[in-house]
């Protein structure tokens, strides 16, 4: 294969999630697990509204944020079913009055939040 060598830095929290995801769905490596995620990404080509705003939030923040989704994978929640659920259904209960909400309206509230978050 070819490709090309290059050093990044993960939260130490996650490192030991991705470890195990990894092993979990049988990558023969980390390398080989982050690579098919950004592949993903790229094949998907959709923008990051909620991920994409995480490394704007000061590291403190990102620090709590690493550590909720870390004991969420621990803990053996998912994502389908966890912290982004409960966010989105945070920003829904905000936006609403029991009616259905467009999903712009639900994605511009999640980003304000995670601003919030930041300069709180």
């Amino acid at each position: 294969m070819r490709s090309q060598k290059f050093t990044a830095n993960v939260p130490s929290v996650l490192h030991p999630c991705f470890v195990k995801r990894a092993k979990d769905l049988g990558y023969p490596s980390l390398s080989a697990y982050l690579v098919s995620l950004a592949m993903y990404d790229l094949m998907i080509g959709k923008p990051h509204g909620l991920t994409g705003e995480l490394p704007k939030l000061s590291h403190a923040e990102q620090d709590k944020v690493h550590d909720e989704v870390a004991r969420a994978f621990e803990s053996g929640e998912t994502i389908g079913g966890c912290w982004l659920e409960n966010r989105v259904k945070e920003a829904i209960q905000s936006v609403s009055d029991g009616q259905e909400v467009p999903p712009n309206k639900v994605m511009d509230t999640l980003i304000t939040k995670i601003r919030k978050a930041k300069k709180g």
